[in-house]
C-alpha cells in the first residue's frame, strides 16, 4: 500500500500550501505527463508558466485553450 499513498507528513505539508486557482497551472512534460507551474505572467497572446524545477514555459493560445491549462 505504501505505493498507492503518501506519508502523512508528506500529505499535511502539501496540504497547507497557499493555493491560488488564477495562478496555478498544468503543463505538458515528456517525462513526467504534466507538471505544477504558476502562471508569472501574459504577453499578448501568450502565457507564461514557471514549473517548481525553474523551467520556463511559453504557451501561445486562446482564451479556449487557456481554460485547458488553468485550474479553476
Amino acid at each position: 500500500m505504501k505505493y498507492l499513498t503518501i506519508g502523512a507528513d508528506e500529505r499535511i505539508k502539501l496540504q497547507a500550501q497557499p493555493f491560488d486557482g488564477k495562478k496555478q497551472c498544468w503543463v505538458p512534460d515528456v517525462k513526467d505527463s504534466f507538471v505544477a507551474a504558476e502562471i508569472t505572467g501574459t504577453k499578448g497572446e501568450e502565457i507564461v508558466a514557471k514549473t517548481a524545477k525553474g523551467e520556463v514555459y511559453i504557451f501561445k493560445t486562446s482564451y479556449e485553450e487557456k481554460k485547458i491549462f488553468i485550474l479553476y
